[in-house]
Order: C-alpha cells, then structure tokens, then sequence
C-alpha cells in the first residue's frame, strides 16, 4: 500500500475527532509505530492539525478546529439548524443550484449522524414516516411565526392521550430527524418544546404577541439534550462488546474514558435530561455492569422492573 493510501486510510480513521493509541493505529494500518509518525507528518505538512497526547490513555486525534482543509465543514448545531431551515423553506428545490444545496445539507446530515464509513457513505434508513404531516404542520407554524400570531393546537402525549394548548410559537429547530417547535411565554420566561409530528388541528387565531427581546434558543435547550434539563455528572462501568462501541464516542464535553486490562471502561461525564440517559443506559443492555449517582440508578432500576411487570 502506498505511503499516500496509508496517509489518507489514517485520516479517514481520525476524522470521527476521537483519540487513538498509537499501537491501535499502527495495527489498522498494518504498520510499524515508527512509520505512524511519519504518516502524522505527512498529514500535518498537509494542513491537518494531529494532536500527540502522551501517557498512558494517550495518542493521536485530528483536530477540525484548526486544520485548514477541514475548517471550512466545522458546522456547529446553530449552524446546521439554520441550513435546514433554509431548505425547508425554499420555494423552487427543481433548480440546480437548490438541488445542490439540498445535497449538500444532506452530506452534512450524514456527518453529523455519523454515518460515514472509511469507504463508503451509506444512506441511513428515514426514521420519520410521519413526514408529510411534519411538512404541512411546518407552513401553518411558519406563518404563525412570521406574523406573531397565538396558535391553538392538540398535542399528544407520550402517555398516547391529547391535551389542547394556546401558545406563542416562537422559532422551528432541527434534532436528530425531527422538526421541534419551541414557544415561550414572555410572563413567566419560560420555554416549551413540540414534536410537530404529534401536533394536531393547528389553528392560528387572530391574537398577536409581542416578541421579547430577552429570548434566545440556547437558553432552552441542552449540550448533551434536547432539553435544557437537570445535569448529572455519571459514571458507569461497560464491558465488551458495547464498551468497545462506547469508547469510541464523544457522548460529554467534559468525558473521561478509562480503558481496563479486561476489555471493559469506566465512563464518566456531564449529562443533562433523565430520560434520555435512561433511554441510553437500556440501550446498553447487559453490558452495563455498574451505575451513578444513585439516582439515576434507582430511575434505571425502576424502568426495568416496570418492564418486567409487563412482559
């Protein structure tokens, strides 16, 4: 294999942003540690900026922010957001330049969802079937939006009931497939988020509202969930094979991984929103071996005994 396909195969390794030991590198590409470092050299006298951590956790990890080639697809979630919102509301998507755009907002779909391969790119299964209500629940809120006006709607619940709400729609994000409608009453400083999925006979009434100057999105909404929600710093303990899955993610800012001579790691790291960490531990299954703080485990241990009863 050439020196060039060697340099491009490492790249493609680090460009997921996780940290790699030096040995894990050396042996995917089938090479010497010696000839690694001068592949990094390669990289770097090319533009991509590869940090060397030492230690014993330590090694090599791409750094977007600051490698040039890579900087101008440094799009955060605000960024993003934005892109799709421009895609969801342009009129004419048969002409070239908007079927460009439509492309390449999906290519960066794909990035942020994860699904680049080293040498493929695989197109991820729509998981929203509901999307042609999405999309005409999306053009009534759009108009509430722009003209500031109260909607009415019916809602349903996770508990599959339906409550009607009266609110001030004040903006439409983008999470993980779905569209989210946030609103928010100026009285009290406090913001709601809706699944426009499961958004039922909107009405928009003839009632306007007056925008406040002091909302901003990311005050309402999380680092780690899609709401801004109570944060638990948690530790577990993951053995194999999910561990191995889990070491190689970035799931807080703040993570700590600890990789152990048996295979399994110790997790450790800020998260906000218990239901959705919930949602993750269950996802973990048996591999899930120990977990804190205490609530979290009792929250965890009560979700499985509720599911043992209804087996």
């Amino acid at each position: 294999m050439s020196r060039v396909t060697l340099a491009l195969k490492m790249l493609t390794r680090l460009s997921n942003g996780a940290l790699y030991k030096k040995k894990e590198l050396a042996n995917f590409l089938e090479v010497s540690e010696r000839k690694l470092i001068d592949l990094r050299y390669d990289l770097v006298d090319a533009g991509f900026y590869i940090e060397t951590l030492p230690g014993k956790n330590g090694g090599y990890r791409l750094d977007k922010n600051r490698s040039f080639l890579l900087s101008t697809l440094n799009i955060n979630d605000d960024e993003f957001n934005s892109l799709k919102f421009i895609q969801k509301t342009m009129k004419n998507k048969q002409d070239k330049h908007s079927q460009n755009y439509l492309s390449f907002v999906d290519k960066l779909n794909l990035k942020k969802q994860g699904s680049f391969t080293d040498y493929q790119i695989i197109q991820p299964i729509n998981n929203n079937r509901l999307i042609e209500k999405e999309n005409d629940n999306f053009e009534i809120l759009m108009n509430a939006i722009s003209e500031h006006r109260v909607i009415r709607f019916s809602y349903k619940k996770l508990n599959a009931t339906y409550k009607t709400f009266t609110m001030h729609p004040y903006e439409l994000f983008f999470y993980k497939g779905f569209w989210y409608l946030i609103t928010y009453n100026e009285k009290y400083g406090k913001a709601y988020q809706y699944k426009l999925v499961r958004m039922n006979e909107i009405v928009i009434l003839n009632e306007k509202y007056k925008k406040s100057p002091q909302y901003q999105l990311c005050d309402f909404t999380g680092s780690t969930s899609i709401f801004k929600d109570e944060a638990y710093v948690v530790e577990l303990e993951i053995k194999p094979p999910r561990a191995v899955i889990i070491s190689e993610l970035l799931l807080a800012k703040d993570q700590e991984i600890i990789e152990h001579s048996d295979g399994h790691i110790t997790f450790k790291g800020t998260m906000e929103g218990k239901v959705e960490i919930i949602n993750w531990l269950l996802s973990l299954g048996d591999d899930l071996i120990k977990i804190s703080p205490k609530e979290i485990k009792e929250a965890y241990v009560q979700v499985l005994k509720n599911m043992m009863k209804n087996i």
